[in-house]
């Protein structure tokens, strides 16, 4: 099974600016943000047959530097239409879903904020994997998914345009049972993960035309991905991915505001010298 990232730099360039961070990807420091590129991607060689990178030329020309152990890049994002016309929409996700698209053998999609620990073998033959089941509450007690799917529903007058929402409406479920961390996310059912993946780029280009992508307070870009993927799954009989919660495979994955917490970063950094001394000199001198 090979393991792939993605990075797309506009929507990373726009958070930054949003919210005056001078980092890309939230982290408290250039030294944290590539470190965690090395450390992700270091220990995605160690287990996994092959690593690939999906990516426009500004995320290559940042990380060309750092010497990643990645097998294969795949610049493809410079030009893409879903990303031309996505890039004010901050469906930030939207170059992971195409990755997703586009693949034809087993594999996970790991981000770069994730590491894994020890040997993951146990998922090589999964059909799907996902990193825990979410089921979460915002900071406003509001269940997560189930705000965005409502502003989807308000969108379309109640009746979804797109078959696997209009199916799965039908059934009177609510999106907060079926969502999921992608942290870690692939499997071996690889034309059914496509097949998601296209069907939440649907929905996200369909709310893109109908400017429901910016609502405050609403993590809609969230929701796109890790709500309509697994909505599409489990309506074509994928109805309990695999996931990583509880398992012997050892792995961390900084969420939100853990990437600018300094002793968090810290950390990361000094697991990076522990298990990869050569590549955190190489960091040192990178940072010079």
């Amino acid at each position: 099974m090979k393991a792939i990232f993605s990075n797309w730099m506009v929507p990373t360039k726009q958070k930054c600016n949003a919210k005056k961070i001078k980092t890309p990807g939230g982290f408290i420091d250039y030294k944290s943000y590539s470190a965690s590129w090395i450390l992700s991607t270091e220990q995605a060689k160690k287990y996994f047959s092959s690593v690939e990178l999906y990516c426009d030329t500004p995320t290559k020309e940042i990380l060309d530097p750092l010497n990643l152990s990645i097998d294969k890049y795949h610049v493809i994002f410079d030009d893409h239409p879903i990303l031309k016309k996505w890039e004010n929409s901050d469906l930030w996700a939207a170059s992971k879903m195409i990755a997703y698209s586009l693949q034809t053998e087993p594999y996970v999609h790991l981000d770069y904020d994730f590491y894994i620990f020890s040997d993951p073998r146990e998922i090589f033959d999964k059909d799907v994997v996902v990193l825990y089941p979410e089921r979460g509450y915002n900071e406003n007690n509001h269940p997560y998914y189930n705000i965005p799917w409502e502003v989807y529903l308000k969108a379309c007058d109640n009746n979804p345009p797109h078959k696997c929402l209009n199916d799965f409406k039908l059934l009177n479920l609510n999106p907060d049972q079926f969502s999921y961390n992608f942290g870690i996310f692939g499997g071996t059912a690889v034309d059914a993960i496509a097949k998601a993946a296209l069907d939440a780029i649907e929905v996200g280009d369909w709310s893109v035309d109908k400017e429901i992508t910016h609502v405050k307070g609403v993590s809609y870009q969230v929701f796109i991905e890790q709500g309509v993927i697994p909505i599409s799954l489990y309506l074509q009989g994928y109805k309990n991915p695999f996931h990583l919660r509880g398992g012997p495979v050892k792995w961390t994955h900084l969420v939100g505001g853990q990437k600018a917490n300094k002793d968090i970063c810290d950390k990361m950094v000094k697991r990076l010298q522990i298990n990869h001394p050569n590549r955190y000199c190489d960091l040192l001198e990178y940072i010079k």
